[in-house]
C-alpha cells in the first residue's frame, strides 16, 4: 500500500413511493399509480486507508448490497462523488 486511499460505501436505497401522474384501474375505482422512488446514499469505511481496510469494506460491501468506490487521499466530497457515481449507474433522484 502506498499512499492512504479514503474508501467509501454506496448503494440506492429506497425511499419511499410517489404518483407516476397515471390513474389505474381496480373494479370501478380508480387509483393513482404509484413508483418507487430511490435515492443513492454513501459513507466512509476509511478516510485513511489502513493494511486490510479494502478486503474488509469488499467482504462487508458483498453482504450488504453496496459497492466500494476508492478515491486518492485528499479528494474532496467523496461521499457526493460517490452518489453522483451511483446516480450514473442507477438513474434515482
Amino acid at each position: 500500500m502506498n499512499e492512504p486511499r479514503i474508501i467509501v460505501l454506496a448503494r440506492m436505497e429506497m425511499t419511499g413511493s410517489e404518483p407516476t401522474g397515471k390513474l389505474i384501474q381496480r373494479h370501478r375505482n380508480f387509483y393513482p399509480e404509484m413508483k418507487q422512488v430511490w435515492e443513492p446514499h454513501s459513507l466512509y469505511w476509511a478516510s485513511k486507508e489502513r493494511k486490510g481496510d479494502l478486503a474488509k469494506a469488499h467482504n462487508f460491501a458483498s453482504k450488504e448490497g453496496y459497492e466500494v468506490i476508492v478515491y486518492p487521499r485528499g479528494t474532496t466530497k467523496p461521499l457526493e462523488k460517490a452518489k453522483a457515481y451511483m446516480r450514473g449507474l442507477h438513474g434515482g433522484r
